[in-house]
C-alpha cells in the first residue's frame, strides 16, 4: 500500500516526537507515491489491496479478491465498495456492465508495488451487489506477474463500445473486423504465412491472429482449448502457442473438416502416411467438435490399424472421398494381421456412421477390412456406406476382401473385390477367397456388389436376416452366392447380373428368394445342386429365359421346402403344353385344357386327363406323394381308399404331427386341437373332450426283483422303464396295478411317487389287499393320500402276497421325472419281486391349471 506523503516527508523518525531524530525521506517511497500520484491524475485506475482469500465474500475495506488462485483459471472478483483511500467507489463498479455488448469491457489489474505485473479480464456479466461488496464475472485474457497477497493494484476497466451496424470495416493498419453478429465481432489481423508448425506456435497473438500454413488458413481463437489440445497430438487441427497457454486461446485451422494432410500425410500411395493416418483418426474421434473425416489421397498404411468408434457411438461420424474410391483411399499394405483394416465399436452400439466415396485396399491372406467384432458385441445401427469399393488383392484361399459384423438396417452401395479371377481360364482363376462375408448383417438395403473371387457373398456365422438386395452384380466368381448357417432367412435379392460357374451353393438357410436374376454361366456352369433354403422366382440365364423344350421356365421344389436340392420359380402359362414344372432334366407338364399331355412322369405336378379339373397328384424326386381321385385325396400313396388316405409312418418320418397352438374359443364340431399339453377332440359343437394319450409301464416276461431286506424306497419296475419324463405345467391322471410277491416277515407296503418333478398338487385313491396268493380272496385296504411321499398303504401282514390299485390326478410344477415306487417297514425276507403284468399309466388331460375339459357349466 503507498504511504501518504505526510507519511514519507515527515520531520522525524517517530512523527511528532523530535527525540526520535531527524527523518530522511527515502527515494524508494518517493517514487511509488509519485507514480501512484500520476496514474490518479491520468485516471489510470483506482488502487485496491489485494487479498490471497479466494471465498466469496466483503474482501474487507479498500481490498479486492479472486474466486480462484490460479489467475489463469479466475471467473470472478469480488471488490469492496470503498478503494484503499477510503473512497467510495461501488457506483463506478457498478457501471462496469453499462454495455450491451456480451463483453461489456476489459479490466487491467497492474501492480503498484511491481508494475511488471500485468493480467486482462473480459468483464462478461452483470456486477452483483454482494452487500458492502461487488461480484464482477470476468474471463481470463492474460497477462504475467504473481499477485502478492497486501500489494497494492490499480484496476483500470475501458468499456465496450455499442455493436455497430457495420458488416465489415477494414483498418488502415489491415486489421479487419467482422460485425456481422454484433454480438459476437470477429476481428481478423493481415495473414501471415509461415513455413512451419513451430513458426506457427512462435506468433505473437497480440499481434497476428490469422496465419496460413499446410495450405490452410489458421485463426486464433480465445477459449479453453486444452482438451483440444491434448487430442490433438500432431497439431493438425489444434495448435498451441509458445507464449499462452491452450486454457487461453489457441491456433484454430479455418475448416470444417480433418484431412490425413493437415498431419502431415503426403497421399501419393508411396510415402508412409501411418502416423499422420492415425493422429487424423484419433482426432476424429474426439468428442469436442463434430468435424467430419476427409480422404483427400491415397494413403499409404504399413501396419495393420484397429480403429475404435466408440467415442462417437451416439453421435455418429462422417468419412469421405473428395473425388472418388479410385483417387482417394486407404492402403493397408501390412499383409501379416488380420484383419487388415479392423473398425469397431468397442463392445457398444454405434448409430449414424456415414461412409462415402472412398476405397479401402488391403492384401491380407485373410480378413482385409472388417467392420464390427467377430463376436457381435457391438451393433453398427442406421448407418450409410455409400461408394465405398473395398479390394484385397492377396492371392491366397483365405482371403476376405470385406466382412461384415452386426450391422443393422444399414444402406450400402459398395463393391467388394478379392484377388484373381472367378472367371475359367483367365489369369488368377479360379480367383481368391470371399469378396463378402456376411456374417450378421439385419434388415440392410441396396447393393454389395462382389468379384473377382471364388465366393461373392457369404453367408456365415450369426443372424443374417431380412436384408434387401437390389440391382446387385457379382462376376467373375465362381460361386455367386454361399450360405452355410440356419439362420440366414429371409434375405430378398430382386433383379441383379451375376456371371459365374456354380449361382447358388448353400447347406442351410431358410425362405430367402431371388426374384428375375440375369445369370451368365461360364461354359459348363449351372444353377447349383445344393440350394437348401433358397428359392429363385424368374431365372434368365445366359440373357435368355430359361426354356425346356421351347417351353417352360426352370424351377424346382425348393420353394414347397420339400427337396432343398432343387431350385424353385413361379409357374408360366407355357401356351402349348398347359403349365410345366421343371428341375433339371425331369420335365412335368400339366394340361388345363383336357388332352392329357404329359412329357415325364419323373416329378412334380401333372393332371390325369380322366380325373377333375386342376392338378392332379404332386411328385417329388421320382416319388408321388399326393393323387386326386374320385375316391378321394391321398397323402404319400399312389390311391386313394378313402377322402383322406395317410400313408403309414416310417422310422424317420411320421404319418402326421400337430403342431402346438392356442385351442379355439368355441371349439367347432369335428375338431382336432393340439395346445402342447393335450390332444382334443370336439364330438359336438362346444364340447372339447381330452384324448387319453397314454404312457405305460409293465412287467413283461419275468418279474423285477426286489430287496427282501431293505427299508428304503425301491423302484416298481426294471430299470429299463422304471422312470418317466413328465412336462412342466401339465395335469396328468395316472393309474396303477402292483402284485407284490414277498417273505413272510411282517411288514407294512408304503407307495410313493420319488423323481425329479415338482407338483403343485397330487391326490389319488389306493386300495390294498394281502392274501396268501394272487388267487386268494382278501378284504381290501383303502386310503386317499395327497402326497407324493411314500404313504403307508395297509396294516402290518405276514400274507406272501400283497396287490395295489391306484388312481389319481397329479400337477406337475416342474417338469422332471416321476419314479413308481414300494417301501417295506420291515425286510419281509423270502424272494419279494414285482409281479408279471403290473403296470403304470398316465395320460395328460390339460394343463396343470385345467378344471374341466368339456362342456361342463
Amino acid at each position: 500500500m503507498v504511504d501518504l506523503a505526510e507519511t514519507i516527508w515527515r520531520d522525524f523518525v517517530t512523527d511528532g516526537v523530535p527525540a526520535s531524530g531527524p527523518w530522511k525521506p527515502r527515494k524508494s517511497e518517493i517514487r511509488l507515491w509519485g507514480a501512484y500520484v500520476e496514474r490518479q491524475q491520468a485516471g489510470s485506475g483506482i488502487d485496491f489491496v489485494f487479498s490471497a482469500t479466494t471465498t466469496d465474500a466483503d474482501p474487507g475495506a479498500g481490498m479486492f479478491r479472486m474466486n480462484n488462485a490460479a489467475v489463469a483459471s479466475v471467473t470472478a472478483l469480488y471488490i469492496d465498495n470503498s478503494d484503499a483511500l477510503g473512497t467510495t467507489v461501488s457506483a463506478i463498479i457498478d457501471s462496469w456492465d453499462d454495455s450491451t455488448n456480451s463483453v461489456r469491457g476489459i479490466l487491467n489489474v497492474r501492480g503498484i508495488n511491481d508494475d511488471t505485473v500485468l493480467h486482462v479480464f473480459r468483464v462478461t456479466g452483470n456486477i452483483v451487489d454482494g452487500g458492502g461488496y461487488r461480484k464482477v464475472t470476468v474471463s481470463y485474457v492474460g497477462g504475467s506477474g504473481a499477485f502478492v497477497d497486501g500489494d497494492d493494484y490499480l484496476l483500470t476497466f475501458s468499456r465496450s463500445g455499442e455493436p455497430g451496424a457495420v458488416n465489415q470495416v477494414v483498418a488502415s493498419d489491415g486489421i479487419t473486423v467482422d460485425s456481422s453478429d454484433p454480438a459476437n465481432p470477429i476481428v481478423r489481423s493481415k495473414v501471415v504465412p509461415v513455413a512451419t508448425r513451430a513458426a506457427l506456435k512462435a506468433l505473437d497473438t497480440t499481434k497476428v491472429i490469422a496465419a496460413f500454413f499446410n495450405g490452410y488458413y489458421w485463426d486464433w481463437k480465445l477459449g479453453d482449448y486444452s482438451t483440444h489440445v491434448a487430442a490433438d497430438t500432431v497439431g493438425g487441427y489444434y495448435v498451441k502457442a509458445n507464449a499462452i497457454a491452450a486454457s487461453i486461446g489457441a491456433w484454430v485451422l479455418r475448416a470444417n473438416h480433418l484431412s490425413p494432410k493437415m498431419f502431415d500425410a503426403v497421399g501419393d500411395d508411396t510415402a508412409d502416411d501411418t502416423a499422420a493416418c492415425a493422429a487424423w483418426f484419433a482426432l476424429l474421434m474426439f468428442t469436442g467438435h463434430s468435424l467430419k473425416g476427409v480422404i483427400d489421397g491415397k494413403f499409404k498404411i504399413v501396419t495393420a490399424q484397429t480403429w475404435d468408434f466408440s467415442p462417437k457411438r451416439l453421435t455418429g461420424f462422417t468419412i469421405e472421398g473428395v473425388s472418388g474410391p479410385n483417387d482417394n483411399y486407404l492402403h493397408v499394405t501390412d499383409t501379416t494381421t488380420s484383419p487388415a483394416m479392423y473398425w469397431h465399436a468397442n463392445g457398444n452400439p454405434l448409430f449414424y456412421g456415414k461412409m462415402h466415396n472412398f476405397g479401402v485396399r488391403t492384401n491380407r491372406a485373410g480378413v482385409g477390412f472388417q467392420i464390427g467384432q467377430d463376436n457381435f458385441a457391438d451393433a453398427w445401427n442406421q448407418c450409410i456406406i455409400d461408394d465405398v469399393v473395398v479390394n484385397n488383392g492377396s492371392a491366397n484361399a483365405a482371403n476376405v476382401s470385406l466382412r461384415l459384423n452386426h450391422i443393422l438396417g444399414t444402406y450400402f452401395n459398395v463393391v467388394a473385390n478379392a484377388g484373381g479371377s472367378g472367371k475359367p481360364a483367365q489369369p488368377g482363376a479360379p480367383g481368391y477367397g470371399t469378396a463378402v462375408e456376411l456374417r450378421q448383417v439385419i434388415g440392410g438395403r441396396g447393393a454389395i456388389h462382389a468379384g473377382n473371387s471364388v465366393i461373392g457373398h457369404k453367408y456365415t456365422g450369426g443372424y443374417s436376416y431380412g436384408n434387401s438386395w437390389g440391382a446387385t452384380n457379382i462376376e467373375e466368381v465362381t460361386t455367386a452366392i454361399s450360405c452355410d448357417v440356419a439362420t440366414a432367412s429371409h434375405n430378398n435379392y430382386a433383379g441383379g447380373y451375376f456371371v459365374c460357374s456354380t449361382f447358388i451353393d448353400s447347406s442351410a438357410g431358410n425362405s430367402n428368394l431371388i426374384s428375375n436374376p440375369n445369370i451368365a454361366y461360364y461354359a459348363g456352369g449351372a444353377l447349383g445342386t445344393n440350394l437348401t433354403g433358397w428359392g429363385i422366382d424368374g431365372e434368365v440365364a445366359n440373357s435368355v429365359l430359361v426354356r425346356r423344350n421351347a417351353t417352360g421356365i426352370s424351377v424346382g421344389t425348393g420353394i414347397l421346402g420339400v427337396s432343398p436340392a432343387k431350385a424353385f420359380h413361379a409357374w408360366l402359362n407355357t401356351g402349348t403344353v398347359g403349365y410345366r414344372w421343371q428341375s433339371g432334366s425331369s420335365i412335368m407338364d400339366f394340361d388345363y385344357s383336357g388332352d392329357g399331355s404329359l412329357t415325364n412322369y419323373n416329378g412334380g405336378f401333372f393332371k390325369n386327363a380322366a380325373a377333375v379339373s386342376g392338378f392332379d397328384a404332386i411328385k417329388i424326386n421320382s416319388v408321388e406323394v399326393t393323387r386326386v381321385t374320385s375316391v378321394g385325396l391321398g397323402i404319400g400313396m399312389i390311391a386313394a381308399n378313402a377322402w383322406l388316405d395317410i400313408a403309414a409312418g416310417t422310422a424317420g418320418k411320421a404319418s402326421a404331427s400337430f403342431a402346438a397352438g392356442v385351442v379355439m374359443t368355441t371349439v367347432t364340431a369335428g375338431a382336432w386341437e393340439y395346445d402342447g399339453k393335450a390332444l382334443y377332440f370336439a364330438h359336438a359343437a362346444a364340447s372339447r373332450g381330452a384324448i387319453a394319450v397314454r404312457q405305460i409301464a409293465t412287467v413283461q416276461g419275468a418279474t423285477v426283483a426286489l430287496s427282501n431286506s431293505a427299508t428304503t424306497a425301491q423302484n416298481v419296475f426294471a430299470a429299463a422303464n422304471d422312470t418317466l419324463t413328465v412336462q412342466a405345467g401339465v395335469a396328468y391322471r395316472f393309474r396303477a396295478r402292483i402284485g407284490l410277491n414277498t417273505g413272510a416277515t411282517s411288514h407294512t407296503t408304503a407307495f410313493g411317487l420319488g423323481g425329479s418333478a415338482t407338483f403343485t398338487s397330487i391326490g389319488y385313491t389306493a386300495k390294498t389287499a394281502s392274501a396268501a396268493s394272487a388267487t386268494t380272496p382278501a378284504t381290501p385296504q383303502m386310503v386317499s393320500p395327497q402326497t407324493a411321499a411314500a404313504t403307508v398303504l395297509n396294516a402290518a401282514s405276514t400274507a406272501a402276497r400283497t396287490d395295489i390299485e391306484i388312481e389319481g390326478i397329479v400337477r406337475v410344477n416342474a417338469g422332471g421325472t416321476i419314479i413308481p415306487q414300494v417301501t417295506f417297514s420291515a425286510g419281509p425276507t423270502g424272494t419279494c419281486e414285482t409281479a408279471i403284468d403290473s403296470f403304470f399309466e398316465v395320460e395328460p388331460i390339460g394343463a396343470n391349471t385345467v378344471a374341466a375339459v368339456g362342456n361342463w357349466g
